[in-house]
Order: C-alpha cells, then structure tokens, then sequence
C-alpha cells in the first residue's frame, strides 16, 4: 500500500482487499439469528432512552451484519448491539413485528484484524465512550494494527499517532488512560470501568501506590475525591507523607493506630492546613491546644485530653472570676457606707435612687452593699461608684 502523509482509519478499511468486493445488501433477518461478536467490549448503556424511541417511529438505521463462518444461517453483529438489545427488550413486550430486523449483510474482510476494526471503526462514533471504553478501544486498535502491519499494510510514521487518530482523542489523553488503565487497583479500577470515577480523580489515583489506592478506598465510603485534592495527596505521599504513622507512640507507650484518621483528614482539608500524619494529635495545635475550631479527627485519646483540659481551664476561669468578684465587692463596700452615712445624714428614703453609668440603685440596695450582701444582679464587672440622681458633681 502506498504512504500517504496522513491516516484515517476508513481509508485502511477501504484500501484493503476483500475476499468479496461485490455490493452491501440489505436483508431483513430473524433476531433469533443475531449474534453479539464476542470481541465488541462496548457498554449496552442508556437503552431506556433507545427503546422508546423504536417504539415510536420504529428502526430507522438498519444493524450492520457478516455472516458467522462456524454457523450457516447465522449472522454476528458488527454494529447495532444497542439496537439489537432495544428490540429484544420490545418483542419480550409483545411486539412481535420488530422480529425481523432490517440488516446491512457485509462480506467477509480477508483478515480478522479488518473485521475487528471494522466492528470498533462501526461502534465507536455511534455512542458517547467511556474513558475506560476509550482505553479498551485504545489497546485493541493499537494491536490490530500491528497485526495489519505484519500482513503488509504501511502505516507511515509513529504507530501512536495513528491510534490516536483512529479513537479520535488527542495523544496526551491516551497516554493518561494508559497510566489509569495500568495503574489503577482494586475497586478504584472497577469503579473506573463502570465510568463512575472521572479522569482527573483516576490519573491521581493510578500514580498512588497500590496500598494508598487501597486505603483512600477504604476511608471514603464510597465517595470519589475530586481530582485536585488528590492531586494534593500524591504531592504530599511523593514528599514522604503516607499517613501511616509508625514512629508516633501513644503516652501510655502503645503504637498509635490513628492512621485512617490521619488519611481522612487529609482527604476533608488538602490545603496548608492537611494533616499530614507526622505529628501525634495531642501535639497538634489543631487538635487537643485548640480550644475553637478544633480538629474533627483528633484521636479518642487528645479528644479526652481536650476535654479534660477544657475543663480545667473553666475551672480556672470560674475561680479567676469569683476571686475578681470579691476584690470588686471589699472595692464597694466603704464607698457604699459613705453613700449611706451621706443620704442618711440628708434624711433621704431607701427608694430614691441613685444613678451610675447606665444603671441606677436605690438606697435600699446600696445599704445592703454596705452591710456586704450582695444579690445576684449586683453590677460586679467593676467597683460601683455612685452619684445621686439629679446631682451634677
């Protein structure tokens, strides 16, 4: 085959020879004698919207079929899966006239490898892919091609471009899912399969080692991070951070086992201020010192020392304020006993009172206040210094 300066995969699909190269005919076919091509790793998705839409205005695209070499009689769906399921989901409903399936009868390519890009070139711009679908779709594409190019197809230039081309994606996003598709692990690959990760949090995750994978699994329950902050936790982990603490040791002398608190914490603030696992939580100035504000993830062990030291301080706070209250009531007294001396000498009743700052008193108070009885509304913030009401000193 000559060099052309570019690639496009019909072009191959066209230029290479068939066993056959009479023309496409349409035939209407028995579902029955339909067959799914084991090599199509498609998804059968989102077939609710596609059966409504052929129980109204019926088939309007007819599947494209070859005949099964091992089975006479019988056809293997190159494209039109999704449309096959559709209909099979309607005749289980009743609808017996959908059984013969207007079909594209192709003649048989010369090599597997063409027949095999020719049910991914058929499939692939018929849905929307998923970037796991896209990397399947990547490693096939990239064998098939090979094998073409041992049966003496030329495909000039580097191989990956001309991937990259026949998946339509740009080279740099097929690098990206090879990273995923090799590097993710457990769940986190599964869940990527089902398209239920997206790239950003899976390119993170599949740069992780393999038991960090395991324990951000663990601890999220469920819930997928977004890209950036794990994007975050691969930086710290790459600096020596693993949320594993252990060096660290309880105060009573056993290992802390505060690890997936540590992860957790990481994952909920990825900024400054992420734990990072290096620290015990009781010397963490957001942990057991801070009185506002404090962790959530703090160990049981700084939570009671918190606690503990909470009250305490309370305690120290309700005996500063009582000693403050007494020095404030020996302040008043000889100040209440020279009001009481002077409004008693001026033949004044107990109920005139007398005005100080924004409050005022009667004489009946104050005596108390001189007597050193004290209620509960007394204004001990400070001394109470008094002027009488009316009286400009």
């Amino acid at each position: 085959m000559a060099e052309s300066k570019g690639f496009n995969l019909a072009d191959v699909l066209k230029a290479v020879p068939k066993t056959d190269t009479g023309p496409e005919r349409i035939e209407r076919i028995d579902i029955d004698r339909l067959t799914d091509d084991p090599r199509n790793f498609y998804q059968l998705s989102d077939l609710d919207g596609l059966v409504e839409n052929i129980e109204l205005i019926g088939l309007q695209q007819p599947l494209r079929v070859r005949p099964d070499p091992e089975t006479p009689g019988q056809y293997v769906i190159v494209s039109g899966h999704r449309r096959r399921a559709a209909i099979r989901r309607l005749l289980d409903e009743g609808r017996e006239d959908l059984r013969m399936i207007p079909c594209i009868v192709e003649q048989p390519a010369e090599s597997e490898a063409m027949q095999e890009l020719r049910l991914i070139f058929a499939n692939s711009g018929t849905r929307k892919l998923t970037d796991a679908e896209i990397a399947t779709q990547a490693d096939r594409v990239t064998a098939l091609l090979y094998k073409l190019k041992e049966e003496g197809v030329n495909f000039p230039g580097r191989m990956r471009d001309h991937v990259a081309e026949a998946c339509q994606v740009s080279k740099s996003k097929l690098a990206r899912l090879k990273v995923i598709e090799t590097g993710l692990h457990g769940e986190w690959l599964y869940r990527w399969q089902e398209g239920q990760v997206n790239e950003s949090a899976a390119y993170a995750l599949a740069r992780m080692p393999e038991d960090l994978q395991y324990r951000i699994n663990g601890v999220t329950r469920g819930k997928v991070p977004d890209g950036g902050t794990l994007e975050h936790l691969l930086k710290r982990n790459g600096a020596g951070c693993n949320w594993a603490p252990d060096s660290l040791t309880c105060p009573d002398g056993k290992p802390c086992s505060h690890a997936k608190g540590f992860l957790v914490h990481a994952l909920d603030r990825p900024g400054d201020e992420a734990c990072d696992g290096t620290k015990c939580c009781l010397d963490c100035h957001d942990g057991a010192k801070c009185d506002y504000c404090a962790c959530s993830r703090m160990c049981s062990k700084a939570a009671s020392a918190r606690k503990a030291r909470q009250i305490e301080n309370k305690d120290k706070a309700r005996r500063a304020e009582q000693r403050r209250i007494t020095a404030a009531q020996k302040a008043t007294i000889p100040y209440a006993r020279r009001i009481v001396r002077a409004a008693d000498a001026a033949g004044l009743p107990d109920d005139v009172r007398f005005a100080w700052d924004y409050s005022s008193f009667t004489l009946g108070e104050i005596r108390q206040w001189a007597d050193g009885v004290f209620s509960d509304h007394w204004p001990s913030y400070r001394p109470v210094q008094l002027m009488p009401e009316g009286y400009n000193f």
